[in-house]
């Protein structure tokens, strides 16, 4: 008898801390998984805040870099507007000038040839003469007028 209950109890005591052990590992096997995935989970959390944090970075670069190559271009392209805008009005300043002068020498040549093709003959002559249109009438107009 008392060999046998105290094998038995052995026996029951073994299985109960077998158990106990089993279970006492699973437990800590779920642990182990859980904290794990929990660190496997953590980690990929990180990966995707670096990952966006570094997608943040890079957009708010090109887009720096866009920005102020655009910056670059259009003030590139405005200098480069007024320089031809100052090298046309330089180039037209000589051609207005001749242009000027050419006007004003053809309004004066059209004025000076107007003037001496409409007045008379007769009003030329008599201011040429000084005024003695009476005494040539008289000198051509007695041998003339008698013919």
């Amino acid at each position: 008898g008392a060999t046998e209950l105290f094998s038995e109890s052995l026996h029951k005591v073994s299985r109960k801390a077998s158990h106990k052990a089993s279970k006492t590992s699973q437990q800590a096997s779920e642990s182990v998984r859980d904290a794990s995935d929990l660190a496997l989970q953590k980690a990929k959390s990180l990966a995707l805040n670096i990952t966006s944090q570094a997608k943040t970075h890079v957009t708010n670069a090109v887009q720096s870099v866009a920005t102020k190559s655009s910056e670059g271009v259009r003030d590139a392209s405005r200098q480069t507007r007024q320089s031809i805008q100052n090298s046309v009005r330089q180039a037209q300043q000589p051609v207005k000038k001749i242009a000027n002068w050419f006007w004003w020498w053809s309004l004066a040549a059209i004025g000076v040839y107007g003037v001496a093709t409409t007045l008379p003959k007769e009003v030329v002559r008599y201011a040429l003469d000084g005024g003695n249109k009476e005494e040539k009438v008289k000198g051509i107009g007695n041998d003339e007028l008698t013919k």
